[in-house]
């Protein structure tokens, strides 16, 4: 679904994965999965956040 969108869109995703076991498919540059980043580094050179609905997460993604 997400490389649907950002194929859709035009746009590239950064998914942090956390404890799932999502994979990175090596052959698509449009979606990139981490099992975690600094959301203070990358979040605000984001054009778009979908989140956990976490207090720390959205602290830093209204900040």
């Amino acid at each position: 679904m997400i490389r649907e969108v950002v194929q859709r869109l035009g746009v590239r995703a950064l998914v942090g994965a956390g404890w799932s076991d999502l994979a990175s498919d090596p052959t698509g540059a449009d979606v990139f999965v981490v099992k975690s980043f600094d959301d203070a580094e990358v979040l605000p050179r984001g054009a778009a956040v979908v989140h956990h609905g976490g207090a720390g997460t959205t602290q830093t993604v209204t900040r």
